[in-house]
């Protein structure tokens, strides 16, 4: 990805996150997550994905939501991970790619409540990625 794409591109994130008053979105959705083709220059929107949390042995993923979907209630402190199906969107898309999934693996609640936005730049031979953390229960929030 050359560098000026990726650098206007987080720069808009974090403009848009901070312009954009989503206070109702995330008081309704812990677990956001964003995804552009680098490509084309547009949202991912049809990208299979699934969010798996770790048991508390360390050991085993277990899937707690589908489509970046998950309540309050499940989303609890703990290791969590989002997996992308690369290789479907990639095939849908007619280009030849390199990873069949994408991932990102972090830990939630560690510091307290928190609600989280991943936001994923995707191309057929490479991702990166970058999370707005913020406190749910501040005043604004409350």
């Amino acid at each position: 990805i050359p560098g000026p794409v990726l650098c206007v591109w987080l720069v808009m994130t974090v403009l848009l996150c901070v312009l954009c008053d989503c206070s109702w979105i995330d008081a309704q959705c812990p677990l956001l997550v964003k995804i552009l083709d680098a490509v084309k220059g547009v949202p991912a929107g049809s990208v299979a994905l699934s969010v798996s949390r770790r048991d508390a042995n360390g050991m085993i993923w277990a899937q707690v939501a589908i489509h970046h979907l998950i309540s309050e209630q499940d989303f609890q402190t703990g290791v969590y991970r989002v997996e992308l199906d690369s290789e479907a969107y990639w095939k849908s898309q007619g280009t030849t790619h390199f990873h069949k999934t994408a991932e990102v693996v972090f830990e939630a609640h560690a510091e307290g409540h928190r609600h989280y936005t991943l936001a994923l730049l995707r191309s057929p031979f490479s991702y990166t990625n970058t999370a707005v953390v913020i406190n749910a229960h501040t005043p604004d929030h409350a």
